[in-house]
């Protein structure tokens, strides 16, 4: 008996160093592939997406048109077998006032201090996901959180995803804390910023949200009259102009489900006839299955990116801290993989991880909302 115990007692410890030092190994992995992609965002010359919102800022203090194509720092990008793409700023005018205040600094030290920034941002953005997880958050899980291929292009290209991604960690708190109107606030100003998450506010209207919809709302209307009364309506026009008259939009690297029907050959009414469809849908889903606020808040998020007209790579990172903090099935870890690996799909590679994950939520959504049912057509009487 005593043997039997020795033997069991050393087979735990066994597992035990074996479970520690592969859980050692993979956040090791992980962070090799943080610092891969970190060298190689850094190492891009260039002002990149940065350059554009700087000739955005500098245009309006000067008196333009801060949307305009051929401001001199617009970053040019060339396509095979067409004519370069120029990338205006394309953000609403909210963005344009902080682009202006930017705009006084050298842009080569400011893209730099705007990384540092960045990286800052996005570690806030964990902490406040480590505050809101209703369970224990293994450790590998932050060195992944690291190692997305969606924090460096925000990196590399200069974005402002991780100004939106910390609004969305904030909002993800004040949810968990019976705080909606905080949570509205942040999300409406991440709506401000980012105007297609209001597919994501429509989620949290359907999941019954109805003081974080308001908040939300009224954060989102005071956001956007701020450029009005310094610039004027006509600065919302030229945005509009900028933004229908954009070339880039359809190209491999747009994760949107409009840019995949259109390289698929689907003309622009079918294109966003399918996004619409599959938003009408999703947003019936909720509504029928309200209680479970965790996997609206998912849905919404991954819906509102690949429902818009263009959804870069670095959008995804509005789904790290949501994905943080819950557990992982077979599908969550396929996209999780992807997150880390999206060029290894060449097609449509910034998409798929976001449809796995929006189909998996769809699934639980509609099985939860089949069960609902059943269970209330067995408790009503005969």
């Amino acid at each position: 008996m005593g043997m039997r115990q020795g033997f069991s007692v050393r087979g735990r410890l066994l597992c035990t160093r074996v479970s520690s030092a592969l859980e050692v190994g993979v956040i090791v992995a992980l962070l090799v592939i943080a610092g891969l992609y970190a060298a190689s965002a850094l190492d891009d010359e260039g002002l990149q997406d940065y350059g554009s919102f700087i000739a955005s800022g500098s245009a309006a203090v000067e008196g333009r048109n801060p949307y305009g194509e051929d401001e001199p720092l617009v970053l040019v990008q060339p396509v095979a077998g067409s004519d370069p793409v120029r990338n205006p700023n394309l953000n609403p005018p909210i963005s344009v006032l902080g682009f202006s205040a930017l705009a006084r600094f050298d842009p080569t030290k400011g893209l730099m201090w705007w990384r540092v920034a960045t990286l800052l941002m996005h570690l806030a953005a964990i902490a406040l996901a480590a505050a809101s997880a209703r369970m224990r958050i293994p450790k590998p899980r932050f060195a992944w959180a690291l190692a997305v291929f969606c924090l460096w292009e925000t990196v590399r290209w200069g974005q402002v995803y991780a100004i939106v991604e910390v609004l969305v960690a904030l909002a993800l708190l004040g949810l968990l804390r019976k705080r909606p109107t905080t949570a509205g606030a942040a999300i409406g100003l991440a709506v401000a910023i980012k105007p297609n998450l209001a597919l994501w506010l429509l989620a949290l209207l359907a999941a019954r949200q109805y003081r974080a919809f308001i908040s939300a709302a009224l954060a989102f209307l005071v956001a956007w009259a701020i450029p009005l009364a310094v610039y004027g309506a006509e600065i919302y026009l030229q945005w509009i102009d900028a933004a229908r008259s954009y070339a880039g939009a359809l190209r491999n690297a747009n994760g949107s489900i409009p840019s995949l029907m259109a390289l698929l050959g689907a003309s622009r009414l079918m294109s966003y006839g399918i996004a619409g469809t599959l938003t009408a849908g999703t947003l019936v889903l909720v509504w029928r299955r309200p209680g479970n606020l965790d996997l609206a808040n998912e849905t919404g998020l991954a819906l509102s990116i690949l429902a818009a007209p263009v959804a870069w790579a670095g959008y995804s990172i509005l789904l790290v801290p949501s994905l943080l903090t819950r557990s992982w099935d077979r599908a969550t870890r396929v996209a999780i993989v992807l997150l880390l690996f999206p060029w290894a799909i060449p097609l449509w590679p910034a998409g798929w991880p976001l449809l796995i994950l929006l189909i998996r939520s769809l699934w639980v959504l509609a099985r939860g909302a089949s069960q609902t049912q059943a269970a209330t057509s067995r408790a009503e009487p005969e």
